[in-house]
């Protein structure tokens, strides 16, 4: 008998691991992004984890990533204006800028600095697809009227639109805060570690300002391909 169940868990256990690998919630999009390899998915990954990933204050995480630019920006959504006196030509001007991949705006996380990452929610996604036979996304829009999908070729130019959602954003809830504190990861810090940084930069920054009772930021921390570490801060009257 003992026997017996022993080779049925062998052979459950055999036909278990022959199965194929799940595919990831946003593999598709990842693919049609190119950042479906194993370290580029990872500067993308608090879409996936938008609970565990997440600031511990109130702020608004910028993700910004590299695709191909013959995916991401076609029909000449990519152009370069000769500047007078730059010492560069044009062609020489895009060459600085164009790359077999360009950077662009992927997403947009506001945090509210709640315990566990509860309300955080979704501004902008570049990975969002409509009608797709999956389990529901593990994070929300913020509003019904930003959902949409973001084609892969447009995945350039509408980057600036998101900029521009979120220039409104900050502007609609700056009267409530005493600093904007800018803050960015680069040289490929993946999205978990940048997330991290960013947290520990806020603490150490709240606690040495407790006995000021001067200090209420929003944060707008942006994590990169490209650049080094860098932080700064506008100061505003405290609020009341």
């Amino acid at each position: 008998m003992k026997k017996a169940m022993f080779a049925g868990l062998v052979a459950l256990l055999a036909g278990c691991s022959s199965l194929p690998p799940a595919e990831r919630l946003l593999e598709q999009q990842e693919r049609e992004l190119d950042t479906d390899g194993s370290t580029t998915m990872l500067f993308h990954s608090a879409l996936y984890y938008p609970s565990e990933i997440s600031l511990t204050f109130p702020g608004f995480i910028l993700g910004i990533e590299k695709s191909p630019v013959d995916i991401i920006a076609k029909n000449g959504a990519v152009y370069i204006k000769e500047i007078p006196g730059s010492g560069f030509t044009k062609e020489e001007l895009a060459d600085e800028v164009i790359d077999k991949k360009i950077l662009y705006v992927s997403h947009i996380i506001e945090s509210f600095g709640k315990p566990y990452g509860q309300s955080n929610c979704v501004h902008y996604n570049a990975y969002y697809r409509e009608g797709l036979n999956k389990p529901k996304p593990p994070i929300e829009f913020c509003n019904n009227s930003e959902k949409h999908e973001v084609r892969p070729e447009k995945a350039y130019m509408d980057s600036w639109l998101a900029m521009s959602n979120l220039k409104r954003l900050i502007r609609d809830r700056i009267e409530s805060y005493t600093h904007v504190i800018v803050v960015t990861m680069g040289w490929n810090t993946v999205q978990e570690e940048a997330v991290r940084n960013f947290n520990s930069i806020m603490k150490n920054l709240t606690w040495h300002s407790q006995n000021q009772n001067s200090l209420y930021p929003l944060s707008l921390s942006s994590s990169t391909r490209t650049k080094d570490s860098y932080h700064e801060s506008f100061r505003r009257t405290p609020p009341g």
